[in-house]
């Protein structure tokens, strides 16, 4: 029979009543009772609490009921169904920040060009983010707690700050996606953190890594280019190139026709993951053909095991401890170009930008301007080679169109 609420308080206790379809109430006490599903599968009789009456009045138990149906029809156990759903609610339960970020690294980072990455995301989210963040479980944490890690460090560390920020997002971003996580993205900037951060009074200053004046660049290349050091062959091949040093470091014998004296870097050392081709000075291609001849390794840069390149902070190493009165890092050459660029060469913006593999185009343009440039930046390097080098050049003009 069809139960209603004037039915219900008269049912004898103890007795079981059907409401239909297997929807059925055992009334335990004059004003309680208890609510089962009753159903078969795979012919076998099943029965599964729905929880107890009046806490789940009779429409809810039915909508209940209704969601459990459903199931049966799309030939699932609607037993098995809540058993898998209260054990990863028990997972859950447990699981911690910290576990969903080493799970996110470890999928990311055999896609990321520098293995640096994954060494500064451990780094920063386990000095900055676990320590905090793990305090709750990860299905609890709200944009409360990513603020209790961020706005410590704003005033003083707004670059650790931001990194720390997209970090904390992918790391939410991953855990939404494989139901570690339900509701919104706690950690997203756009029209969320940044609501918050944008209140707070701006005292920070932008600190780009150093580098020096271009006027100085050929009095390091000079020593660089007598030095008989692999490492100092890399440093010099990162002031005439310009590219990142991770881009020179990783280079390998064949990625370079030094017959058309270009230097093809594949995409996936590349920041913005599209191949990259770079004409090489006459000097660059000259420091490459004497390295070529002195060994028959696959990395033109090699370190002490000569089937690997040189480490990651070889260079940087090197250059500050040779050379402690030169301001820079390795990137910074890339600035000191872009400067020197600019000041020297009239009309280089593209031509600059494009050396330096910078997207500068939008959209729209993008699909309208397709050429590289790779002639005008062949003119260009050079001139810097040139430059660096200290040889005198000779109607430039004429040759460049450029200066």
């Amino acid at each position: 029979m069809k139960l209603t609420l004037t039915k219900i308080k008269t049912l004898p206790i103890g007795k079981k009543i059907s409401d239909g379809q297997g929807l059925c109430l055992t009334k335990t006490a004059p004003n309680k009772g208890r609510w089962e599903h009753r159903y078969m599968i795979n012919k076998r009789a099943r029965v599964m609490a729905l929880g107890t009456y009046p806490e789940i009045p009779l429409i809810k138990a039915r909508h209940i009921h209704f969601e459990q149906r459903q199931l049966l029809v799309e030939g699932k156990d609607p037993l098995e169904q809540k058993h898998r759903r209260e054990e990863r609610q028990r997972r859950h339960a447990t699981l911690r920040f910290s576990h969903v970020a080493e799970k996110c690294i470890a999928q990311h980072e055999l896609n990321w060009t520098n293995k640096k990455h994954a060494h500064d995301w451990r780094s920063s989210l386990r000095r900055l983010a676990y320590p905090l963040l793990d305090q709750k479980p990860l299905a609890d944490l709200t944009t409360q707690d990513i603020l209790g890690v961020l706005v410590p460090l704003w005033s003083s560390k707004r670059d650790t700050a931001k990194k720390l920020q997209g970090r904390i997002k992918i790391v939410f971003g991953y855990a939404i996606v494989n139901e570690y996580f339900k509701g919104n993205n706690p950690a997203l900037w756009r029209d969320h953190l940044e609501r918050h951060f944008s209140r707070l009074p701006n005292h920070h200053k932008v600190k780009h890594l150093r580098s020096l004046p271009f006027s100085h660049m050929p009095k390091l290349y000079a020593p660089l280019h007598r030095h008989s050091w692999m490492v100092a062959k890399l440093l010099q091949f990162n002031m005439l190139t310009v590219v990142r040093p991770s881009e020179a470091r990783l280079a390998r014998v064949e990625e370079f026709d030094l017959e058309g004296k270009r230097w093809e870097v594949p995409w996936q050392r590349m920041k913005n993951r599209l191949p990259h081709s770079v004409p090489l000075s006459d000097q660059a291609v000259a420091l490459i053909e004497t390295l070529r001849r002195q060994h028959n390794y696959p990395f033109v840069f090699h370190g002490r095991d000569p089937d690997k390149p040189l480490s990651d902070n070889a260079a940087l190493v090197f250059l500050k401890r040779s050379f402690e009165n030169y301001e820079t890092t390795v990137h910074g050459f890339r600035a000191s170009f872009r400067t020197w660029a600019a000041e020297k060469v009239t009309d280089a913006f593209e031509v600059a930008e494009l050396s330096l593999a910078h997207k500068i185009y939008n959209d729209t343009q993008a699909p309208y301007q397709r050429s590289s440039l790779f002639e005008k930046r062949r003119t260009l390097m050079q001139n810097w080679a040139d430059f660096l080098s200290k040889n005198p050049i000779t109607n430039l003009e004429k040759r460049s169109g450029l200066v």
